[in-house]
């Protein structure tokens, strides 16, 4: 029966890891495309002075 209690333990915490993983890529997924839309508005901007 330990067996069973350790394996679901187990997995439950390879969910929460997943889950967090999943977060942090999504907010530098986020970060990569702010970043982006600054680049490309700073771009315009200056394409526009010109």
């Amino acid at each position: 029966m330990l067996g069973t209690d350790a394996y679901l333990l187990n997995s439950f915490i390879d969910d929460i890891n997943m889950d967090d993983i999943k977060v942090n890529i999504g907010e530098k997924i986020n970060e990569i495309y702010k970043a982006k839309d600054k680049i490309i508005k700073l771009y315009n901007d200056n394409k526009n002075k010109t």
